[in-house]
């Protein structure tokens, strides 16, 4: 059993080894130890606060994000409010000027129209006298074959003339 019972000079010399090592450690290493965990509790705390304030950042950018987005979003509708009164401004002048110009095409093509009737009409009267003229001619000839119709003629028409000048 002396194995697990330790004598009393293992004892001091192990009191004394720990003191020796616990004074050593108490003036060089405790010191470096507690202000490396200082430091590296400022390091801590600073990152803390650094993401608290890139937190606050972030959330006012996406705030500012939103305000953004809004902002464009009502931009948006307005130019395509803009764009639908620009078309529909545009097509009502399309339309007019469709209109106008389809009216002045058909004032043109009605005056054709009439020139072409009158031309038409001119001709056939032309026409109509030609062949009026033609069948009176035919008709004269028939008539005035013999001297006698050619006498009777002239008897009428002197009678026709004294009878209007009277």
């Amino acid at each position: 059993m002396s194995l697990l019972i330790p004598d009393s000079g293992l004892i001091f010399w192990m009191v004394l080894s720990f003191s020796v090592v616990l004074f050593i450690l108490s003036k060089f290493g405790f010191p470096i130890i507690v202000k490396m965990v200082e430091e590296r509790k400022q390091i801590i705390s600073k990152s803390l606060i650094d993401a608290q304030t890139a937190a606050l950042e972030l959330e006012t950018a996406a705030r500012q994000k939103e305000a953004i987005l809004s902002a464009a979003r009502e931009e948006e509708v307005k130019i395509l409010r803009e764009a639908g009164i620009i078309r529909e401004k545009i097509i009502s002048e399309a339309k007019e000027e469709a209109g106008r110009i389809s009216a002045q095409e058909l004032e043109r093509a009605r005056k054709e129209l009439e020139r072409v009737r009158q031309d038409s009409l001119r001709k056939a009267r032309n026409e109509m006298a030609l062949l009026s003229l033609a069948t009176a001619e035919q008709i004269l000839r028939k008539n005035l074959a013999d001297r006698e119709n050619q006498l009777e003629m002239i008897n009428e028409i002197l009678k026709d003339n004294i009878d209007l000048r009277s």
